[in-house]
């Protein structure tokens, strides 16, 4: 037996250890002579239940050789949707009503889909979801801003359903919107056709975010969204709204303080709370003539970086933990994310399919055209763990050798590797910190 490759361990002032395996994410809690047992293989120092609860868990394996090709092999399936699943990005214009310097779209040209267009949009996209025996399917609505050209999506939406039901497809809907026109009418829309994730963006309380997410013609904005999230819990249009937290040096205080206030305005078990440090990696170049994005999307004195980066995560998360908040207990970059899966694709307003929202408008990187016949295709490049395992890196599980479209930012190719292993390592020992009383007693899980 060998402790697995994928164990993270974190030594607590008790002189104990929580082992958390970003594999299975199981968290086990054990004294500080189990853990160098573990480490140096004394098996007979350990009582065989414990092993035996060990091996359950992915903490200890039999062949890390096996471990290793189970892993790879899992991605892989997972890549080519082993589940059946579909994913459906719709961004039906590219258009939108906020002004946010940092937006990574900010320079595309704003387009729109129409809907004499939507019998050639769908047609095959129905007829791969029977060849590929899809029984599933999640539609994302995506921008721009998807509240936006509202009168397509509902057409898409009514067809696109009626599809999915002559073929037996279940089906969700989810909504990533900065929440300014997401009105009673639309939230009562998407309730009717199973609406699963809401996911609005704050960047802060009430002047700092109105300063940062300002409408096109200059109004604010926030006091409109806080009243669009009160309608949708309080109408019950969804269970739980996702908030998203941009953050940089210039909001991190404000951020503190919208937290306050949304536990004072709102039920906290039904806001989700998520972080995201906004990041410069936006001045790139867009479509086949190599027109530019703008290069002033955003400040470099504002970005957040490695350790700063790893503060600032965990001062926002500990304070929303504080308050109550639902958050992840674990932080990743990336996973399987669309781009590296087969059965899934962006229909953009601008007549092109994309695997990943960050490459809209960058024609070259198109998959095809909208109208065309669908093929399977993924980003997923398996080789890319290879310089992963020379490094024993323990956290593959979670990064899945990074983000396609922060490797196209940073190495101009979409097959390389995007390490942020630091970042992911430091974020994540934090988190165990913050979360470790929630890590069972090796003793209670044996069986």
């Amino acid at each position: 037996m060998y402790m697995s490759k994928f164990v993270l361990p974190l030594k607590l002032h008790t002189n104990h250890v929580v082992l958390f395996s970003t594999l299975s994410k199981a968290v086990v809690k054990v004294d500080g002579e189990t853990y160098r047992a573990i480490e140096s293989r004394s098996w007979d120092d350990i009582s065989l239940d414990s092993v035996d609860c060990l091996e359950k868990m992915g903490l200890v394996v039999k062949s890390l050789k096996n471990e290793s090709i189970a892993f790879v092999n899992a991605a892989t399936n997972k890549s080519k949707n082993a589940d059946n699943h579909f994913n459906l990005h719709l961004l039906a214009t590219t258009a939108c009503n906020f002004r946010c310097s940092y937006c990574f779209q900010n320079g595309i040209e704003h387009q729109a889909l129409k809907t004499d267009d939507i019998d050639a949009m769908l047609d095959p996209i129905e007829k791969y979801l029977c060849e590929q025996k899809i029984q599933t399917l999640s539609l994302v609505l995506y921008g721009g801003e998807p509240t936006l050209n509202w009168n397509f999506t509902m057409e898409f939406i009514a067809n696109l359903t009626s599809r999915l039901g002559a073929h037996n497809i279940k089906y969700d809907t989810q909504i990533i919107t900065n929440g300014y026109a997401l009105s009673d009418e639309k939230l009562s829309f998407l309730s009717l056709h199973n609406c699963k994730k809401i996911q609005i963006t704050l960047d802060g309380c009430r002047d700092m975010h109105d300063s940062r997410r300002r409408h096109n013609d200059g109004k604010p904005t926030f006091d409109k969204i806080i009243e669009n999230i009160r309608t949708a819990l309080n109408k019950n249009y969804i269970k739980k709204v996702s908030i998203r937290l941009n953050y940089d040096k210039e909001n991190i205080d404000s951020q503190i303080e919208l937290l306050d206030y949304l536990a004072q305005e709102f039920d906290v078990s039904r806001i989700h709370i998520a972080l995201g440090c906004v990041t410069s990696d936006h001045a790139q170049q867009a479509g086949d003539e190599g027109n530019e994005l703008s290069s002033t999307v955003y400040t470099h004195d504002d970005i957040l970086e490695n350790d700063n980066h790893v503060r600032a995560y965990i001062s926002l998360y500990i304070h929303a933990k504080r308050l109550g908040f639902s958050m992840r207990k674990f932080y990743t970059i990336n996973g399987i994310c669309i781009a590296k899966r087969n059965h899934s694709v962006l229909l953009c307003s601008d007549g092109n399919y994309y695997k990943c929202g960050g490459l809209v408008g960058r024609i070259n990187h198109s998959v095809g055209e909208v109208g065309n016949e669908l093929v399977p295709y993924s980003y997923h490049k398996s080789a890319l763990y290879d310089e992963c395992f020379s490094k024993e890196c323990e956290m593959m599980p979670l990064c899945h050798a990074g983000c396609r479209l922060d490797a196209f930012y940073r190495t101009g190719a979409l097959d390389g590797r995007d390490c942020k292993y630091n970042l992911v390592k430091n974020i994540n020992l934090e988190l165990l910190k913050i979360n470790y009383d929630d890590a069972t007693d090796l003793d209670s899980k044996r069986l």
